[in-house]
């Protein structure tokens, strides 16, 4: 089941390594891996590996992560603001488990739809 995927028409082109499909990344990156292939994902060129794939995390990154590289007025952009840092996190706590982690069918098609694929 690993090896079947369906083709992305109108996806963009992997300009590193030619991947094909986010599989090939995470396999580029860890040939063992046996894990889902999830999108976003934050890749390391220099060290050809994945440094995460979870969006909370990803965006809490970009506060600081590439300031160095940043002008000063965009190192002033704040994706995670002090004041509202509890409620996003309320927010992700919902959504990594009710959304994010499930098969993404569920949000689109009511149960009864989803019995044959179960």
């Amino acid at each position: 089941m690993r090896d079947t995927v369906d083709p992305f028409p109108g996806a963009d082109v992997d300009n590193l390594y030619n991947a094909k499909h986010i599989k090939d990344l995470y396999l580029k990156s860890d040939p063992n891996y046996e894990g889902k292939f999830t999108v976003p994902v934050l890749w390391d060129k220099k060290t050809h590996s994945i440094i995460n794939n979870k969006s909370s995390e990803i965006i809490r990154m970009f506060n600081y992560i590439f300031n160095e590289f940043l002008p000063e007025e965009k190192k002033k952009l704040d994706f995670y603001p002090a004041e509202l840092r509890e409620k996003i996190d309320e927010v992700n706590g919902w959504i990594y488990p009710n959304v994010n982690s499930k098969n993404t069918g569920r949000c689109f098609f009511p149960n009864s739809l989803l019995k044959p694929f179960s």
